[in-house]
């Protein structure tokens, strides 16, 4: 095991089981290191977590929630005495459906190696958060949640709440959104109704409205994880940002970032393509 000792639990949240193949495939080169014990959550089926939230009712939050619960059930369970150290990576099905399969080859095992060495520790790459997006966060960065890791005790873990509680509610939400810095508000709708072609989510389309529904979910999301950070620390975890460990890692990081902007100008393409042949259809054949 190259000298690595702690076990290494794994988190994998995906809706529905599309890309559940490619993840376990992209693990088992990952993580080949480590002995690792992995907890899969389908957000997509009707479980719940221990206060009766529906495992879907934060997306993938409330799913890493409910895998962290499984965690501690079953780490508790097999062990007779006192519980240590526990670590746990988290990810989700993105990992592999919007992200270079090349940079997560140098960008797990680093966050990975990274619970071995450090004690009571939350680990993750840190992206630099807009001044306006500041305001709701404890530090000037945010974690992306389509990978982090966490490693403290028990108690700690069992602290650890990646969401607010009244946000698993609609109505909640809104109204707990409602009151966040206007600066914020309008810098995430910014993000997601974007007007440069190489701005914003990739999945909206410059000069097209975000569907009411898709808008809302993406809030939700969104500020969960600009939040996780001061969940983090609330937890009596240290933040540490893994893409200092090295060059390669940094280097691993502009690639996907530049295979990211690759894919939305792919999907944005198709978009446009697809709504110019719907509003303009092909005219019938002269004999």
């Amino acid at each position: 095991m190259d000298g690595f000792s702690l076990p290494l639990w794994v988190v994998c949240v995906s809706y529905g089981d599309r890309h559940v193949s490619e993840l376990r495939a992209q693990l088992r080169k990952d993580l080949s290191a480590w002995p690792t014990r992995t907890i899969w959550v389908d957000t997509a089926i009707a479980a719940e977590l221990a206060d009766g939230t529906s495992v879907n009712a934060v997306f993938e939050f409330s799913g890493y929630r409910y895998g962290l619960e499984q965690v501690l059930q079953q780490a508790r369970s097999e062990e007779a005495g006192a519980l240590g150290d526990i670590a746990v990576l988290f990810m989700n099905d993105t990992l592999v459906a919007s992200h270079s399969r090349l940079a997560m080859r140098v960008i797990v095992p680093r966050v990975a190696a990274a619970l071995q060495i450090m004690s009571r520790v939350a680990c993750g790459t840190a992206t630099p958060l807009p001044p306006a997006m500041q305001a709701i966060s404890c530090v000037d960065y945010y974690f992306p949640t389509f990978l982090f890791g966490v490693r403290g005790r028990p108690d700690q873990l069992d602290a650890l709440q990646f969401y607010e509680p009244a946000w698993t509610d609609p109505g909640g939400f809104t109204a707990a959104y409602e009151r966040l810095p206007f600066a914020y508000r309008q810098a995430v709708d910014r993000w997601l109704n974007p007007r440069g072609w190489m701005e914003g989510w990739y999945q909206a389309t410059p000069f097209e409205p975000t569907p009411a529904a898709v808008l809302a979910r993406k809030r939700l999301c969104i500020l969960a994880e600009h939040r996780l950070t001061y969940a983090l620390q609330s937890a009596d975890l240290e933040l540490v940002d893994v893409s200092k460990a090295s060059a390669l890692y940094w280097m691993a990081m502009i690639w996907d970032r530049a295979v990211g902007n690759v894919l939305k100008l792919v999907y944005r393409t198709r978009r446009r393509l697809v709504k110019s042949c719907s509003t303009h259809p092909a005219l019938p054949r002269q004999r």
